[in-house]
């Protein structure tokens, strides 16, 4: 028994009688954690749907800065009884962000285990660009979370942060003003550099006539977020943004990943005739979808001075102490795997660091049973892979 009335149970996490419903918190929140996840983010579970008896509210926070807009949150929680544990997640380079089905789901998959979830609309990572705006953010949320929600003194909530997530993830884990308020961090589908998954990322489809990128909403995130090494010239620079941030909300609606070669040619297309004559070869260049693209790539693919610090999460770790667990599709088509083994001899410098590499994912979703049936003889493996995500996903939310 510990001078604050909370003691010492399995797992090494503290039980503390909760002060609204009278119960203690701990080992039993643990092993209701680790079902849940079992039951909903296994290679059985259905794909689309969620648990029942989640509830999601909406935060508007003001960020108290000049010219800069209020941050809207999703919140959720348990219908029934008092969560004891909590999550803030951190979406990528995704125009929907926590809109997203997919992620709405795991949302409501991380509540019905017991704990608050917070998922913040990072607005510059929704327009697809990658700046200091989204950890500013993301320590807005973080800071009203910490200072609102009802926990145990001794836990501290986990960060769970998808793909380029990774960035601001560990941006404001490795702070001096909230790392240490933060128990764990999750990183799935992540990565250490930026140039080396752009290279990866704008690859020529193979076997395609024409050569065009294997996937030109990918090439067009990363044109976009370099295109000062397109030109330089900001009024030529803020049309080809803007068309290329309309060329992937279009595809991403219209198209699977990787989107077939003729619909993306007809989109580019049509989005490049409404602008004008001599911004047109750049932007489908910037799809991807021109038979100069992979030149003009080579000319942004190198790293700038400052794109370590502006791109990299290997940047700046010196502070961080938290746990960071980091998982990884081992056949992720999107971010190739080796980005996460990268991060890991990075983040293991300052911190312990434990890496999940598996073949049950890929970047955004699960492959089910036939992850399972392709690879018999490893399946035994997997599961028992699976089996330690689940328990590191159930420790992040109250460590």
């Amino acid at each position: 028994m510990r001078a604050d009335g909370s003691v010492r149970v399995g797992y090494g996490h503290p039980a503390q009688r909760c002060a609204v419903c009278g119960r203690e918190h701990g080992i039993l929140g643990m092993v209701r954690r680790i079902s849940t996840f079992a039951r909903w983010l296994g290679p059985w579970a259905h794909a689309t749907r969620a648990p029942d008896g989640v509830v999601r509210g909406e935060l508007l926070l003001d960020p108290a800065e000049p010219d800069v807009d209020p941050l809207l949150v999703w919140r959720y929680a348990p219908r029934d009884g008092e969560p004891d544990g909590a999550y803030m997640i951190v979406h990528g380079l995704s125009y929907l962000g926590p809109a997203d089905p997919r992620m709405d789901r795991f949302c409501r998959i991380l509540a019905a285990s017991g704990t608050v979830v917070y998922a913040p609309f990072l607005t510059t990572f929704m327009d697809q660009t990658v700046s200091s705006r989204a950890a500013a953010d993301l320590a807005i949320a973080l800071r009203w979370m910490l200072d609102a929600e009802t926990s145990p003194s001794s836990q501290r909530p986990g960060i769970f942060a998808i793909s380029f997530g990774t960035l601001p993830a560990l941006r404001v884990a490795a702070s001096v003003e909230l790392g240490a308020r933060i128990g764990s961090v999750v990183c799935y589908g992540g990565y250490a550099s930026w140039a080396d998954t752009a290279r990866s990322l704008c690859v020529p489809r193979p076997h395609h006539p024409l050569a065009i990128a294997r996937d030109p909403t990918a090439c067009a995130i990363v044109f976009l977020n370099k295109v000062g090494r397109v030109t330089n010239d900001e009024k030529r620079a803020r049309p080809l943004v803007t068309a290329w941030r309309a060329f992937i909300k279009a595809a991403s609606e219209q198209f699977a990943c990787p989107p077939p070669g003729d619909g993306i040619l007809e989109l580019a297309d049509s989005v490049a005739a409404l602008l004008p004559a001599e911004l047109r070869p750049l932007f489908l260049a910037g799809c991807g979808v021109s038979t100069d693209w992979q030149e003009q790539f080579a000319r942004i693919a190198t790293e700038d001075d400052g794109d370590a610090e502006r791109f990299n999460p290997t940047h700046g770790l010196a502070g961080l102490r938290s746990r960071v667990y980091l998982i990884h599709g081992a056949d992720d088509q999107i971010i190739p795997a080796t980005e996460s083994v990268a991060l890991s001899r990075e983040v293991s410098r300052h911190t312990r660091c434990d890496l999940f590499l598996t073949g049950l994912y890929g970047h955004t979703a699960t492959h089910g049973m036939s992850g399972l049936w392709r690879n018999l003889a490893g399946a035994g493996r997997e599961l028992l892979t699976m089996a330690r995500m689940v328990r590191a996903l159930a420790r992040c939310a109250a460590s």
